[in-house]
């Protein structure tokens, strides 16, 4: 086991109270979900997110999804070319040779139907290890720091209602485990899970 050495004050704070490496954290569980999830079918959760995004938006250009997802080129670039390359996206010509649009493929919108009980069974996953409380406040928490869904068009606010948790019976749709890492994850002092399974 690492020895953990005296540091200075600073240290000290920013190990102990830095928001943004927590919810980096938290961001890797809740993804491992997904992301496992969607693996028997050939996706990731980044994956589904565009295609989601490509079917709600007319022919949006990347920077367009980009601002949706809140993604940077990159990582959209990657994805987007690893989905061509499978028929789920293609890209279309605009008046500006120097720009172009996104829109999902007939294949691509087979594959949201496709992954759509394995999204529900991760969605109740999630709900389950993080629990309601934490959930509702999420949820909240991001209408509360965005005047709009980006991705509906609609108007948000902090006490807009949050979506209701899938019913039991899609409750475990998703396959396989939470993993064997046998890490321990404990979320507002309410609860301890094993097995969290962690993503790179």
């Amino acid at each position: 086991m690492a020895k953990v050495h005296t540091q200075s004050a600073g240290v000290d704070e920013i190990a102990g109270r830095c928001l943004a490496t927590r919810m980096r954290r938290l961001n890797r569980v809740v993804s491992g979900i997904y992301d496992r999830a969607f693996r028997p079918i050939g996706l990731t959760a980044s994956q589904v997110s565009i295609l989601v995004v490509l079917a709600r938006l007319d022919r949006p250009k990347p920077e367009g999804v980009c601002v949706a997802l809140e993604m940077d080129k990159s990582t959209l670039c990657r994805n987007v070319q690893r989905m061509q390359r499978r028929g789920w996206v293609r890209t279309a010509a605009t008046d500006d040779a120097r720009s172009h649009r996104l829109e999902v493929t007939e294949t691509g919108r087979a594959m949201i139907e496709r992954a759509l009980p394995l999204w529900r069974g991760a969605q109740a996953k999630a709900r389950e290890v993080l629990g309601d409380a934490v959930v509702d406040q999420l949820f909240q928490a991001v209408n509360a720091s965005f005047s709009t869904d980006r991705l509906t068009g609609r108007a948000v606010s902090g006490d807009q209602a949050v979506p209701e948790p899938v019913t039991s019976s899609a409750r475990y749709e998703a396959t396989g485990s939470l993993g064997a890492t046998g890490q321990v994850l404990r979320i507002g002092g309410q609860r301890e899970v094993k097995g969290i399974f962690f993503w790179e």
